[in-house]
Formats: structure tokens, sequence, C-alpha cells
């Protein structure tokens, strides 16, 4: 199994660690594999959405399309609405480019 869905298998395991927050016991037995299968997939260090995109085509193996993941989305949009939250609010007062007011 392992040898025809090894990228299938990586996502699986990465989307079980990371959204799910399994074990590797838990993995394993989920997706009917040995624990030996799932620790060659170590987890991601740092939680960045471009470590959980697929950016590999299946059929070609070219890098020449990127698919967002839905863990990618969340972290995307949880990282959008703490910067939201961080940045304080300035009045909006004049907009206008006025040249001859002084």
């Amino acid at each position: 199994m392992m040898a025809k869905n090894k990228k299938t298998t990586e996502y699986a395991i990465k989307y079980l660690r990371e959204s799910s927050k399994m074990s590797d016991a838990q993995i394993a037995q989920e997706l009917n594999i040995t624990e030996e299968e799932v620790s060659k997939f170590p987890p991601t260090k740092t939680s960045r959405s471009k470590n959980l995109m697929i950016n590999e085509t299946m059929s070609k193996k070219q890098k020449t399309v990127s698919i967002m993941t839905e863990s990618a989305s969340q972290l995307n949009d949880d990282l959008t609405k703490k910067l939201r939250n961080n940045r304080p609010n300035k009045p909006i007062t004049d907009c206008i480019f006025r040249p001859n007011d002084k």
C-alpha cells in the first residue's frame, strides 16, 4: 500500500496528526499500516500553510500546481484573524488630498 500511495498516505498522516491530534498508534490503526510506516513521516516542525499544501501533480510529478488543503485554509484563516485583532483601529478622518489646502 505504501509504495503506490505514498503521497496520499503522507498527507493523511499529516492531517490526522495536525487536525485530529491523533497519536502514531491511532493513525496506524486508522490507516491499516504499521507504526514504523507512520514514523517515517515526522511531524511538521512549524505550522505554516505552505507546508500543508499539495504542490505536485500526481501524473507528471511536476510542481506546476498548488492545491490548498482544508488544514492550510483553516490555518490561514486563524492567522488572518489574529493579525486583524492585533492591529489598532485608526480613525479615518480625511482621505482626500487637496494640494491647495494648507
